[in-house]
């Protein structure tokens, strides 16, 4: 899920399905990826494992 929260404060329109947007949902993939890593959750948290690789 993806909301601009200046315009949709009550995050009711998911951006993550706009095609314009794919660019910054795949850097907070990545950026989440990378933090779990880094904070060993992958391995605590198994079912985090969800996150989609593209």
């Amino acid at each position: 899920m993806l909301f601009d929260m200046a315009s949709n404060h009550l995050e009711q329109v998911n951006l993550a399905i706009e095609a314009q947007y794919l660019p910054i949902l795949e850097k907070h993939r990545q950026l989440l990826r990378q933090w779990m890593t880094e904070n060993l959750l992958n391995e605590q948290y198994p079912s985090t494992r969800f996150i989609p690789e593209n």
